[in-house]
């Protein structure tokens, strides 16, 4: 009787974990996949002058979880420092100024690991902790900096491909510049989630098409009840079907013709209901000047294709193999991987379900068939799966930062006199 009892009993319901509810705020902001970004992160911070700035900046990044820091700053605490330093009390003067703020910041987050050089007052090297120490993923300094350190930290950066960033602030004056290594490529970029909608309405696939003509056979016949909770895709789809058996085979493209079609499906809505008309219709009215669209390749993506790495490195890398195979299915079915999200709508459950199952398999069904043209290439089955699905979903927003050009040491300090001057 206990078993039957138990095999009748519902799963056990696991609410968010401790982890969860910690960082639950930022976890709305860059989900699961920024966080675990963060939290792989070894930043360096190569501070000086008053010192202010680069540890109120290293404590906005510890706060929501950086994995690894290190403070390289070889000042030593004085009175100076306690009046313009939240991190530095009284019991720090006479200390290395790094160790004071890197005690101080762990104490925000006991998840964070810390370190810090030199040691000792005149004991720093920084090619020795740039050597000795775990690859940083990102590079920060403040000015102003020896043009010796800054010229070693440009070289690291080069060599690993690191991003290095500056920023400098005096009184209401602020400044920071981003030095990146090479083309940047950044595929999750957050788009608002209305943008990412792709219903393919122009393009359905077989199992889209056939889903959609169980559902409106014989429309005008359905009940109040299925007519009111026809999911609007399925609605633009039939009608899409009958404008084309009306204008020998011609989607509605233009604008006029997609107004025509507008009031087309408008016209199509009961309105002789309790309710006075049809939410759902009222869905695909909405949506038609936005989800009937041929599909087009993004600005960004194209940048993407169109980029030619140079750097063998570069071109090896995951990204680049991910990028060459989607550029290949593009080619091949003139549009990117089906991103497989569903927006929500008025439908029965059951009915929305089914659809979301729909765009999800062809989803997977696009990221398998450009995971196989991966494995295809050398180094491609070396490439996290994972990687091609993130990278699929989101083709048509990923974005190349090119900022190589004029990146040079004496571009640099030029630009950043004016930074160095207000610091003295």
């Amino acid at each position: 009787m206990t078993e039957v009892v138990m095999e009748q009993m519902p799963p056990v319901l696991h609410g968010p974990t401790e982890k969860q509810r910690k960082y639950d705020r930022q976890l709305r902001l860059w989900a699961e996949s920024g966080q675990a970004a963060l939290e792989s992160a070894n930043l360096l911070l190569v501070n000086s002058g008053c010192g202010t700035v680069g540890v109120e900046t290293l404590k906005n990044l510890v706060l929501p979880g950086i994995g690894r820091f290190t403070i390289v700053d070889d000042a030593v605490v004085s009175e100076a420092d306690l009046g313009v330093n939240f991190f530095l009390d009284e019991g720090s003067l006479g200390k290395m100024r790094g160790q004071c703020s890197t005690e101080l910041l762990l104490e925000l987050n006991p998840e964070v690991h810390g370190d810090w050089y030199p040691k000792t007052k005149g004991d720093l090297n920084l090619e020795k902790v740039l050597a000795t120490s775990s690859t940083f993923t990102l590079i920060m300094y403040t000015n102003p900096i020896r043009p010796a350190d800054l010229a070693i930290i440009q070289a690291y950066g080069k060599q690993h491909k690191t991003p290095v960033v500056l920023v400098h602030s005096a009184g209401f004056y602020s400044y920071f510049r981003i030095l990146l290594p090479g083309a940047f490529p950044i595929v999750d970029t957050h788009p608002d989630e209305t943008a990412t909608t792709d219903l393919r309405l122009l393009t359905p696939w077989p199992e889209l098409v056939e889903f959609a003509k169980e559902l409106t056979r014989d429309i005008d016949s359905l009940d109040n009840h299925v007519h009111g909770h026809l999911p609007f895709v399925v609605i633009l789809l039939h009608y899409l079907d009958e404008w084309r058996a009306t204008h020998d085979g011609a989607y509605p493209l233009k604008y006029a013709e997609k107004i025509a079609f507008r009031n087309l499906v408008q016209s199509k809505m009961r309105t002789d209901n309790p309710e006075g008309g049809e939410e759902n219709f009222e869905e695909a009215v909405a949506a038609v000047l936005r989800a009937v669209q041929p599909t087009s390749l993004p600005s960004g993506i194209r940048e993407v294709f169109d980029y030619k790495p140079t750097d063998p490195q570069e071109d090896g890398s995951p990204f680049w193999i991910i990028a060459e195979a989607v550029k290949k299915f593009y080619e091949k079915h003139r549009c990117l991987p089906v991103p497989g999200n569903v927006p929500d709508m008025k439908a029965e459950s059951e009915v929305y379900i089914k659809l979301q199952n729909i765009y999800k398999a062809k989803a997977r069904q696009d990221a398998a068939e450009v995971l196989k043209m991966v494995q295809a290439v050398p180094g491609g089955r070396d490439v996290d799966p994972a990687e091609v699905g993130l990278f699929c979903k989101n083709a048509a927003f990923v974005k190349l930062i090119n900022a190589s050009a004029g990146g040079g040491i004496d571009t640099i300090l030029n630009s950043e006199r004016l930074a160095t001057v207000a610091g003295k």
